[in-house]
């Protein structure tokens, strides 16, 4: 069996005329006992390694994790660790975009996520804007003011299908323009 290399991907994709526009996604699980942060980040360092190899500008974060009963604490957690991704993907040259996932996780709506992004307030951690996430989630389109200049740095550009609210699920997604979502 042959195993092929981060430079083999690299000629592969560049032979293709593509270009590694992003990685998804380094998967942060807060408050798990099982799976604590010093394990995860261990975890991490060769994903980052791999997107830079790949030559990656950019990253994607998420966090799957249970909420503990003091949101404060919590947004501190976040905020260390998400602030030391950015810190380990820096002289990778690599950003990392957070991306919030409505009903899932501790940080699951636009106004969450931002306020993140300016508490760990590194160069290189920015938002990625799902706008299926946006619809699912208690987002306002008013909220993205609160974010810094700059710091919006990918999106997701998709539609959802003519069903209520309350019945779409994360696999329902459908093309811009396909759906109903005023894109």
């Amino acid at each position: 069996e042959t195993k092929s290399s981060a430079a083999d991907a690299r000629k592969e994709i560049a032979a293709s005329g593509l270009k590694v526009m992003g990685a998804c996604a380094i998967v942060l699980r807060l408050n798990d006992a099982e799976w604590p942060w010093e394990k995860q980040r261990v975890a991490f360092l060769p994903q980052l390694d791999l997107a830079a190899q790949l030559e990656s500008p950019f990253v994607v974060c998420v966090d799957l994790g249970q909420r503990s009963p003091s949101a404060t604490d919590d947004m501190e957690l976040l905020t260390q660790r998400f602030r030391t991704l950015a810190e380990d993907a820096a002289p990778r040259n690599l950003k990392m975009c957070l991306e919030f996932l409505a009903r899932i996780g501790p940080v699951n709506c636009l106004s969450t996520a931002i306020r993140l992004v300016r508490q760990v307030d590194r160069p290189n951690f920015g938002l990625l804007l799902d706008l299926y996430h946006f619809h699912l989630s208690e987002s306002r389109l008013d909220d993205l003011g609160a974010l810094p200049e700059g710091k919006l740095f990918m999106g997701h550009l998709d539609d959802a299908p003519d069903v209520p609210i309350e019945w779409l699920t994360h696999n329902q997604r459908a093309f811009p323009g396909e759906g109903t979502l005023p894109i």
